[in-house]
C-alpha cells in the first residue's frame, strides 16, 4: 500500500467511525443523580484538562437529569430543578464541542419540561442564586469563585432558542494612591448602638448564623429569590473558609437592650489567581434612613485596608444591570471587566 492510499483508508476509517458515532448517540432521562456522579465527572475532567475544573452543586436539589451518551460514555447533561418561579431551571451544564450534540440535550429536556407542565426553561442556574448561575460572556481570565464553563456554551444555548433573562456586570477598579474620605470613615462616630467588627473565620458558626439570618431578609426581594435553610447556608461557606482573611469581612452590629443584631456587612477576599486584586463579593445594608451611608462607609473602610496592605486592583462582582449599580460603578472609576447573563426559553 503506497502513502496516497493508507491515508484514503484512514479517511474511510474515520468516516465510518464518526457515523458509527452519530447512529449511537441517544438521550435520556434519568432520577438516580448520585448513581451517574462519576460518568459526569469523567465528561468534566475531559472537556477541562489544562483549564480550571467546575464542581458539580446543590445536587439534592435535583428533580432529573438530562445525558447524552455515546457508547455508555457520557457527552452531554444538564440537571433539572423545578423549584423557582414555575420555571424549570437548568443547571450543571456539560457538553462537547458539537452543536447535533447540544440540540439533542435540550430536546429532550423540552420533552421533560412539556411532559411536567412548565412553560418556560431558565439557566444556567444550579438550582437557585445561591450555587453557581450566569455564563460569563467576555473571555478573559477568570477571577476567584466564579463560575466556570466553555467559551461555546452560550452560543449553544442561544442555538436552542435561549434568550437573555438578566444581565451583570463585574466592574474592576484600578487602585490609586488612597485619599481618604473622612466623612465616610466617620460614619459610625455618632451612632451609639451600633459597632464594626471583623468576620471570625476561626469560629465561623455564630457570624455565619448571623449572615444567614440577615441575608434571608435583607435578599427576599431580589431577582429570582430562594429561602435557605442555615445548615444549607453553612455548607455552601465551609469550603471558602481557608481562603476568607477576617479583616476583609466587616460586620456591621447594632445591640439594643442587650440583644445584637447585625445590620449590614461587607465581604471581600483576595483573588487566589491575582493576589494584588481584592473582591467585593457582597455589600448589604438594612433598609431605613438610620442606615444611610453604610454601605459608604464599610467600602472606605475596604479602601483604606487595601491601600495599607498593597492591593492594586478592586473588583465589584455580579452586579445587577440596573441605574444604581450603573451609577456605583461610576463613583468608583470602575470599569466592565466581565459580563454575566441569564437565559429564558419560553416552550
Amino acid at each position: 500500500m503506497n502513502a496516497i492510499q493508507e491515508i484514503k483508508t484512514k479517511q474511510k476509517i474515520s468516516l465510518n467511525y464518526n457515523q458509527k458515532l452519530v447512529q449511537k448517540t441517544k438521550a435520556q432521562i434519568l432520577f438516580d443523580v448520585q448513581q451517574q456522579l462519576p460518568r459526569l465527572q469523567n465528561l468534566i475532567n475531559r472537556l477541562y484538562i489544562n483549564e480550571i475544573k467546575p464542581s458539580i452543586s446543590n445536587i439534592d436539589d435535583v428533580s432529573a437529569l438530562v445525558i447524552v451518551e455515546n457508547y455508555n460514555e457520557v457527552i452531554a447533561f444538564v440537571t433539572l430543578y423545578e423549584t423557582n418561579n414555575g420555571f424549570l431551571t437548568l443547571g450543571n451544564y456539560q457538553c462537547v464541542n458539537d452543536e447535533s450534540i447540544a440540540k439533542q440535550l435540550f430536546e429532550k429536556v423540552k420533552q421533560y419540561a412539556q411532559s411536567k407542565g412548565h412553560q418556560k426553561l431558565l439557566g444556567p442556574m444550579n438550582g437557585n442564586t445561591w450555587h453557581s448561575h450566569r455564563f460569563n460572556i467576555k473571555q478573559v481570565a477568570p477571577f476567584f469563585l466564579e463560575h466556570q464553563h466553555k467559551n461555546y456554551y452560550l452560543k449553544q444555548w442561544e442555538n436552542a432558542g435561549f434568550k437573555p433573562y438578566a444581565e451583570y456586570f463585574t466592574f474592576q477598579e484600578r487602585l490609586k494612591r488612597y485619599i481618604p474620605n473622612q466623612k465616610n470613615l466617620n460614619w459610625l462616630d455618632d451612632k451609639p448602638k451600633l459597632s464594626v467588627r471583623h468576620f471570625n473565620v476561626e469560629d465561623a458558626d455564630e457570624d455565619l448564623s448571623l449572615l444567614h439570618q440577615f441575608c434571608s431578609e435583607a435578599f427576599a426581594n431580589n431577582l429570582l429569590y430562594k429561602p435557605i435553610s442555615e445548615k444549607a447556608f453553612k455548607t455552601l461557606y465551609q469550603p471558602i473558609l481557608p481562603y476568607l482573611k477576617n479583616d476583609l469581612i466587616d460586620l456591621v452590629i447594632e445591640k439594643n437592650k442587650n440583644k445584637e443584631r447585625l445590620v449590614g456587612f461587607l465581604f471581600a477576599m483576595e483573588d487566589v489567581y491575582q493576589p494584588k486584586r481584592l473582591i467585593i463579593k457582597t455589600i448589604a445594608r438594612k433598609s431605613g434612613d438610620a442606615y444611610k451611608g453604610l454601605a459608604h462607609f464599610l467600602v472606605e473602610r475596604l479602601l483604606l485596608k487595601a491601600a495599607n496592605k498593597g492591593y492594586e486592583k478592586l473588583l465589584h462582582a455580579y452586579m445587577e444591570s440596573n441605574n444604581k449599580s450603573v451609577k456605583m460603578s461610576q463613583k468608583f472609576g470602575g470599569e466592565t471587566y466581565q459580563d454575566h447573563i441569564l437565559l429564558s426559553l419560553s416552550l
